[in-house]
């Protein structure tokens, strides 16, 4: 049976990593260097935090709680987020942007390490849309969503290509390990053979998180296997009350961190959902990871009033349709998965640029040997 299809395959393969080659490079390249954000900016972001006098302890939130008003002005933000490292900044999250403060003077920090984020958005504008703007980022959207589909193809079809037609070890060891010595077409076909062995696994879920996050069509039958919609994922938000001032909604919430704190005394980052007036529960947001493993994490809201625990929701319990947004998102740059994610995302998007470019040149070499043949019978 395989060996029926494995022409069809084969020209499967090398048709569409031929069209999709240059695409599928850049989005390696700029995947390898996306794989360093999360700890590059933490460690930029931590620059800019004053050094504290001995024994000096962080703000609380509601001390905080005039300086983010002085510093954010009218904007209200939706949540705050503070570290277990003291040298950590708080974050402010106002709609889609991030203001940082000192949490020690609660100065403003502005949007923090802004040189080096802004390099790594420009690497991430790069990645989903060449970077192209106006109507012509659709364009960009439209060709990078293509050839991470057909990234998903080349890494199952190559993984059957690799299957050798005898199991002996003069045939399985060209294409199972590196071979000193070799250049040219024969090294190329070790190369391409090997990395697409031993990487086929990360570069699969790459490409399928990848397509996730380019295609709704893919995110959301992704999110229906879990039996739930967009919209039942959603929780409802309450509406604020425009007259209460930060000071005001932020009040009592000391109280209440220092209970999910007693609850969770190994965590490493806090996130308070903002309360939309001064009355009412507080959900506290305990993460044990590194921000951005949505399985450390879990949520506690918290009656400000008698600091009771109204309910506990770890990751095992959200909703199926929020735990795999958050698996395509985090799981596609490997930060999921801890720093051995974050290098194996890196290296597996190197070992895919590598593939692209030695899938190319052996697609050069066939074509040349074809020239040849041709010239040769005519």
């Amino acid at each position: 049976m395989l060996r029926r299809l494995r022409p069809a395959l084969f020209w499967l393969h090398l048709v569409i990593g031929v069209a999709a080659s240059l695409v599928v490079i850049m989005l390696c390249v700029t995947g390898a260097l996306l794989a360093a954000e999360l700890p590059v900016t933490r460690w930029a972001d931590r620059q800019l935090v004053s050094s504290p006098a001995p024994g000096a302890a962080p703000l609380s939130l509601e001390a905080l709680a005039p300086h983010l008003e002085a510093g954010l002005g009218d904007r209200a933000p939706s949540h705050l987020t503070l570290g277990r490292n003291p040298a950590e900044p708080v974050v402010a999250s106002v709609s889609r942007r991030r203001v940082v403060f000192d949490p020690f003077t609660g100065a403003s920090l502005g949007g923090g390490a802004v040189g080096v984020r802004g390099f790594f958005h420009g690497v991430m504008k790069a990645h989903r849309w060449f970077a192209l703007e106006g109507g012509a980022r659709g364009v960009g959207k439209a060709v990078v969503g293509a050839a991470t589909l057909g990234f998903v193809a080349l890494v199952l079809t190559g993984l059957v290509l690799w299957v050798p037609r005898r199991w002996r070890w003069s045939s399985v060891r060209p294409i199972f390990w590196f071979r000193r010595g070799k250049t040219g077409k024969a090294r190329d076909h070790n190369w391409h053979h090997v990395l697409g062995l031993w990487l086929w696994l990360p570069l699969l879920v790459l490409a399928v998180t990848g397509a996730g996050i380019a295609y709704a069509w893919v995110r959301d039958g992704l999110v229906a296997l879990g039996g739930e919609t967009e919209a039942s994922a959603r929780p409802a938000s309450r509406p604020a009350d425009e007259d209460a001032s930060l000071s005001a909604r932020l009040t009592g919430v000391d109280a209440a961190v220092a209970r999910v704190v007693a609850r969770e005394p190994d965590w490493r980052q806090l996130t308070l959902t903002v309360p939309g007036d001064a009355e009412s529960s507080v959900v506290i947001t305990a993460d044990h990871g590194n921000g951005r493993q949505p399985q450390h994490r879990v949520s506690y809201e918290v009656d400000r009033r008698t600091l009771e625990l109204v309910r506990r929701t770890p990751w095992e319990d959200e909703p199926s349709a929020r735990r795999i947004r958050g698996v395509i998102r985090f799981g596609h740059t490997g930060e999921m998965f801890g720093l051995l994610g974050m290098a194996l995302a890196a290296l597996a998007s190197v070992g895919g640029a590598v593939l692209g470019f030695t899938g190319v040149t052996l697609s050069w070499h066939r074509f040349v040997a074809w020239r040849r043949r041709r010239q040769r019978s005519g």
